[in-house]
């Protein structure tokens, strides 16, 4: 014989397990410490491959591309299996020189756009000329002005670029003509910040990364727990799916028409780096108050498939500042830092 189930009891049960479903969701995101350990299996030393101020690390044709200036150089290439390794790329504002903000995007076959954030120029090479120091003439040259970062997109740049409407981000085009804003800020602003631009660039500082094939540009925060993918149709940006938690909590300080920003005790290191695979979006995740005593114990990776849904968690007992990841092989190389900068190895082998 069969129950008959009130219907006012059936809404209950349905609404009960909406909740739950939401609810695992979001601590699947944010309980860290269900996120899978993974101990590193190999790390540069000093005696082998010297690493000066490392800043960020990418993969590019094979090789870890380092920001690091040391010896007058701005780059340290270093072979995958960490056994050799080559500066390049002299520091200065001569002819076939690079200043400060470097960062270099691989775009369509043998090319790549290296930009100079400092002197807001982007110039074009081949990349056989670059690990070869051939770049005295580039094959093509734009210049964008941007407070925050900035990266290619196509024949147009994506720039963190916050403004009083709450917007991160601008598409604009190399004559720096706007063609889209979006990823509005989700959390509290307060009113006297909304009409200075240097200010809202300084307190809701973000991170951008891109990947073409599939459309999809990806934001996130610096000291706010917030991570949007937007699917481009054309230039308009079509929201996909949003992670926010917390809201970024610094000090702005205004004194003689001077601006600063001070990190306070509620101040949170959120996201450190985005690196854009052809199957993920891996990103690596802080979690931690700037001004907090103890030395945490983990980084976090949490990795995103290009819909925006959240695939995997990881934890690394090294504090890992930039990443950039092999998916041919489902490698992590990850700089961290201690006596010396170094490059750590992980195997990612389960996803």
């Amino acid at each position: 014989m069969k129950a008959n189930i009130p219907l006012y009891i059936l809404y209950f049960l349905f609404v009960i397990s909406s909740c739950n479903i939401g609810k695992a969701q979001r601590v699947s995101l944010d309980n860290l410490d269900r996120y899978k350990l993974v101990t590193i299996s190999n790390r540069t030393n000093e005696d082998d491959i010297f690493l000066g101020r490392a800043q960020r690390i990418n993969l590019i044709n094979n090789y870890l591309v380092v920001n690091d200036i040391y010896d007058g150089k701005m780059i340290t290439l270093v072979s995958k299996d960490l056994k050799s390794s080559k500066h390049i790329l002299h520091r200065g504002m001569g002819p076939g020189e690079f200043y400060n903000g470097l960062s270099i995007y691989q775009t369509q076959g043998n090319l790549v756009k290296i930009v100079e954030q400092g002197l807001g120029r982007i110039r074009t090479f081949k990349w056989d000329d670059v690990i070869n120091e051939r770049v005295e003439k580039a094959l093509a040259s734009d210049t964008i002005k941007s407070m925050g970062a900035l990266i290619p997109w196509e024949d147009n740049y994506v720039i963190s670029d916050v403004k009083n409407d709450n917007n991160l981000v601008s598409l604009v085009t190399s004559k720096q003509k706007e063609l889209a804003r979006f990823a509005k800020y989700p959390g509290e602003i307060a009113a006297k910040h909304k009409n200075n631009a240097m200010t809202m660039n300084m307190l809701l500082e973000c991170l951008i990364n891109v990947n073409q094939k599939q459309n999809v540009i990806v934001v996130a925060g610096r000291h706010s727990d917030y991570l949007s993918f937007y699917k481009m149709e054309g230039v308009r940006p079509v929201p996909l799916h949003e992670y926010f938690t917390y809201s970024a909590d610094r000090d702005i300080l205004e004194n003689d028409n001077m601006i600063s920003i001070r990190d306070n005790e509620r101040t949170m290191l959120a996201y450190n780096d985005l690196c854009a695979g052809q199957k993920y979006l891996y990103a690596l995740y802080e979690g931690m108050k700037m001004k907090q005593k103890e030395r945490p114990k983990y980084t976090y990776l949490r990795v995103f498939d290009w819909n925006g849904n959240f695939v995997k968690g990881y934890k690394f007992n090294e504090l890992l500042y930039d990443i950039a990841v092999d998916e041919e092989s489902n490698t992590l190389y990850g700089l961290a830092s201690g006596e010396s900068d170094h490059i750590c190895i992980y195997k990612l082998d389960d996803l």
